[in-house]
């Protein structure tokens, strides 16, 4: 909901002294996981065995819980405990080690095709602060099949997501994989739908990610419930009072 801004990355942390600290990198997989505890073993008992294997792995502890809490800023972890005005119902519908759905639901006052317009226009309601480049008016959204939802950089791009199936004024279908979400093996769909309601229109919008991820992507289902509530909540009051900020 991209874009879910960052790309988590391994540090390089103090280890044992004498020891050069050990270099560990992201990866997937218990092959990726068993790769970076033999690093930290060889490590443990090099030079005569004078280190404390205890020690070591305990900065192989601080570097996993670290990876957990850049994850966590990454998406807005706060947003996830914010409490749903009354015109949003938000829920995480199904959650499991392999994959989540979340929901969104929100009456804007404005028609279908009103809203559908300013979907396109991305850049206007966006949050920055989920943005690689800081800057949302860096993201388009293609109003095609195959239409990209893509982030220009200083010296690059990123493609967060892609449209597949879209109908005018009613509905918006989006496969990728949103920021952070990029480096892991994951695939996400994003539903958009546009119905007549109560004078306006109801926007509904369903997020399914499946795949992996070390130790479930049920732990992330939370959070990306709090920061797809943000973004929409966006579009809502930029339509509505033309600032996102709802000020």
């Amino acid at each position: 909901m991209a874009a879910f801004h960052g790309i988590v990355t391994g540090r390089r942390r103090r280890g044992v002294a004498g020891l050069a600290p050990p270099a560990f990198a992201p990866t997937a997989g218990h092959a990726g996981e068993r790769a970076d505890i033999q690093v930290v073993l060889h490590g443990a008992l090099s030079r005569n065995g004078k280190y404390c294997l205890k020690n070591t792995l305990q900065s192989r502890n601080m570097w996993v819980k670290e990876r957990k809490r850049m994850i966590g800023r990454v998406l807005g972890l706060a947003l996830a405990c914010a409490l749903a005005p009354h015109w949003l119902a938000a829920e995480v519908v199904d959650s499991a080690a392999n994959g989540f759905t979340v929901k969104q639901t929100l009456d804007i006052q404005a028609a279908p095709r009103d809203v559908y317009a300013k979907i396109f226009r991305v850049g206007d309601w966006w949050s920055s602060a989920h943005t690689f480049s800081h800057d949302a008016h860096n993201l388009s959204l293609e109003e095609k099949a195959g239409g990209c939802f893509c982030e220009k950089l200083p010296d690059g791009g990123v493609k967060h997501m892609e449209v597949v199936y879209f109908v005018p004024g009613k509905t918006i279908l989006l496969r990728g994989a949103m920021g952070p979400f990029q480096s892991m093996a994951t695939i996400t769909s994003m539903q958009i739908q546009l119905s007549p309601a109560n004078g306006g229109t109801r926007l509904e919008v369903t997020w399914a990610t499946g795949g992996y991820l070390a130790g479930g992507l049920n732990s992330l289902a939370a959070v990306v419930d709090g920061v797809t509530k943000e973004q929409f909540t966006r579009l809502k009051n930029a339509i509505e009072k033309g600032n996102p900020e709802g000020k």
